[in-house]
């Protein structure tokens, strides 16, 4: 599991929002190793229990206006996934 996760870091790329941790993908990439061990640590958790962390369950989604659009007219925002 330790190759996936590992694998699986690196392939995030950056400039992305930051999560409920508010910890940007640089810093954890940054801390190599270590948290190649912590994530792995946790994937091996949630294997065994079978049981996702709550926070991890959550999910705020905010509406972006189209640029140059009405911004009264419901239809015109959309949901950034």
């Amino acid at each position: 599991m330790r190759s996936k996760v590992q694998k699986a870091l690196w392939e995030v790329t950056g400039n992305k929002a930051t999560g409920v941790d508010e910890l940007p993908i640089e810093l954890t990439k940054a801390a190599g190793k270590t948290a190649i061990t912590a994530l792995t640590a946790i994937c091996q958790q949630i294997w065994r229990s079978n049981l996702w962390p709550q926070e991890w369950r959550r999910t705020l989604f905010l509406p972006l206006p189209k640029k140059k659009v009405n911004l009264d007219r419901v239809p015109t925002r959309e949901p950034l996934c």
